[in-house]
């Protein structure tokens, strides 16, 4: 009854974490365009999401309380997701790199990602819920 949910968890964590081992280029986290507090700044938040991927992995698959241990990982990688969206509207930003724009049915590859993330995350949300519930008495 829990496996789907902790499986799409664990997908959105495992993106995360992958997202962030790319992030560690010339492009991103050493780029030269960038100033070294701003590239502080860009590890410090690249390690804290790994960081949390990593816990959530880890409140997903061990311990008791599984419902309330996936609730929270839905949490963390819910305020992780959701922050993507607001960080677009920051003047001056762009999604990916000029020239660089991957765009699957005309929506960049990096906003349809977040939307399916934070999609998957609400999904899982809705399944612990009804495994929450069918577990409870009445």
């Amino acid at each position: 009854m829990l496996l789907a949910p902790r499986l799409l968890i664990s997908v959105v964590a495992l993106t995360t974490l992958s997202g962030n081992i790319a992030d560690w280029n010339a492009t991103h986290i050493f780029s030269e365009l960038w100033s070294p507090q701003a590239r502080f700044h860009g590890a410090w938040f690249v390690i804290a999401m790994t960081l949390l991927s990593v816990v959530s992995l880890w409140l997903v698959w061990s311990g008791r309380r599984p419902i309330e241990r996936a609730g929270l990982a839905i949490l963390i990688q819910g305020a992780i997701w959701i922050a993507f969206f607001p960080a677009m509207l920051v003047p001056d930003t762009l999604l990916a790199d000029p020239g660089k724009e991957v765009r699957p049915a005309g929506i960049d590859l990096n906003l349809l990602g977040a939307v399916a993330n934070v999609i998957l995350l609400a999904t899982a949300w809705a399944l612990l819920r009804r495994a929450g519930s069918a577990v409870r008495p009445a």
